[in-house]
């Protein structure tokens, strides 16, 4: 005879099977009359309670009823914990600091926690950012440059957390990322330049997202740089590390080991000339940049500028090439913390070198007076309040004379011109914009000018030419000047042409 032990929270159980006693639950499952199912089954921990017949019916997830707080913690012991490097080498080490593997795949999950967890990822993790004289680097994106096609990517598969995510996220957003940058853009106080079409970025940044476009937006301090992360997500990000070589290297996270050794052995020491061109080509990428962390709203926490010089023989010059770089930085405001660090190698005996380190820190006994007063007025600027630096006349009309430049090139009757006679002007009026020299500028506009006007004088005189030869034949022919006849079609000659024929037939 079946019984019931305390009530109605146990089975029903014979006298035989009272003990143990089997816990019972009723079935939550709602029917199409609005009220629960209520079958009695037996109550399994970590359970849902729905009977058989119920079984395919939706289920809470209890995840969601532990606090946010707890939650995400939770995430942080999945997601990466150290800097994400914008290049991942031979001595990448993973992106934990317990060397434990680091996974993004829970984020495709539901929509409620990919929210949460991208909100931890990107608003605590720093992203650096390498620039070079012809790129832009971040997430170990890979890069085409200008003398040579790429190898085939041959890193270890998975080595980098974020890869497969972020190629997933790019893949999505890329119909809408320009879009949308671009709209908002469009709200800043300096409305883009009507000048004709963007520049082509010196940088040929092939990814699956299309990074860098020939017709990306163009505002009074140059185009703006597109990064490979979605508008929405890299707006998220709050802290960043900037990564700048001198003279810049091949990285080894986009070649593979017997490519780098090869170029590693054909790469020589620049001499001074080139040593200047890569400076004042990387504050082009760094302006490219600059224009690009202006549109994050708020503004960034923690701003990190790493800068490697193994190049100049004084640490005077060493300096002074620093100083170089730091400046396009300023055109940012409401930074919290921003910090410098610079390392200059050296080498006082032949074979034998040494690093010499400066940082905002602390100042060390090798860091002369006059630059670390420029290192703290430096973060001053950056962490003033206030609204965005507004170019000088230098600076807005060198990106105007750069523009020019290019779609003067782009046409087929500047052949006259070299592109190195060319590029010489742009090296030219890019020393003048970083000195803020407004009378040099306009020298090298001047010489752009003269060559412009031998341009246009040589067409006129090969537009009078061509008319004169052709009102000479259309004389022999018995045409005057305005009275050429149009061009025969589908094999058919101008009536004039046939009046004069029909009239020498009858004749």
């Amino acid at each position: 005879m079946a019984s019931l032990l305390n009530g109605s929270e146990y089975l029903p159980t014979c006298k035989t099977h009272q003990l143990p006693a089997l816990k019972s639950v009723a079935c939550t499952a709602q029917l199409e009359c609005g009220y629960p199912c209520g079958q009695l089954l037996k109550w399994k921990e970590h359970g849902f309670p729905l009977c058989a017949d119920h079984e395919d019916f939706p289920k809470e997830c209890y995840f969601f009823k532990i606090p946010t707080e707890i939650r995400c913690r939770i995430y942080e012991f999945l997601l990466p914990d150290k800097s994400i490097p914008a290049r991942v080498g031979d001595s990448f080490t993973g992106l934990r600091a317990d060397y434990s593997q680091s996974t993004t795949r829970f984020l495709g999950t539901c929509h409620q926690i990919h929210n949460e967890a991208v909100d931890t990822l990107y608003n605590k993790s720093t992203f650096a950012i390498a620039i070079s004289n012809s790129s832009n680097q971040m997430c170990n994106n890979h890069v085409t440059t200008h003398n040579h096609q790429p190898p085939p990517f041959s890193g270890v598969p998975g080595q980098h957390a974020l890869q497969d995510y972020q190629m997933q996220l790019m893949l999505l957003e890329q119909q809408n990322k320009k879009r949308l940058l671009m709209a908002r853009s469009n709200n800043m106080p300096l409305p883009p330049l009507p000048l004709g079409p963007a520049p082509v970025a010196q940088s040929t940044l092939n990814c699956a997202a299309d990074a860098q476009s020939e017709d990306e937006y163009t505002g009074a301090f140059g185009s703006i740089w597109l990064p490979t992360l979605a508008k929405q997500y890299f707006d998220m990000i709050r802290s960043f590390e900037i990564n700048i070589e001198l003279p810049p290297k091949t990285s080894s996270a986009i070649f593979p080991r017997h490519f780098n050794q090869v170029a590693t052995a054909q790469q020589a020491q620049p001499n001074e000339e080139q040593l200047q061109n890569y400076i004042y080509e990387i504050c082009d990428q760094l302006h490219q940049v600059m224009g690009r962390l202006e549109l994050i709203k708020p503004s960034i926490l923690h701003l990190n500028v790493k800068i490697v010089i193994e190049a100049f023989q004084t640490l005077d010059e060493a300096l002074a090439a620093a100083q170089i770089l730091l400046k396009p930085f300023k055109r940012l405001r409401n930074v919290a913390n921003a910090e410098v660090h610079v390392s200059w190698k050296t080498s006082d005996i032949p074979h034998n070198f040494r690093w010499v380190h400066i940082s905002t820190r602390d100042e060390t006994i090798a860091t002369p007076t006059s630059f670390f007063g420029y290192l703290r007025r430096w973060q001053m600027d950056l962490s003033s309040a206030g609204p965005l630096v507004e170019p000088s006349p230098t600076t807005a009309s060198y990106w105007i004379f750069r523009n020019t430049v290019k779609e003067f090139m782009s046409e087929r009757f500047a052949a006259m011109y070299t592109g190195l006679e060319m590029d010489r002007l742009i090296r030219a009026g890019r020393v003048a914009r970083e000195a803020d020299d407004l009378v040099g500028l306009h020298d090298v506009i001047a010489e752009f000018k003269n060559k412009w006007s031998k341009v246009t004088d040589e067409q006129r005189r090969l537009e009078d030419r061509v008319a004169c030869s052709l009102d000479f034949i259309g004389g022999m022919m018995g045409y005057g000047g305005s009275e050429w006849p149009t061009p025969a079609r589908n094999g058919e000659g101008s009536s004039k042409g046939k009046e004069k024929v029909k009239v020498e037939e009858e004749g």
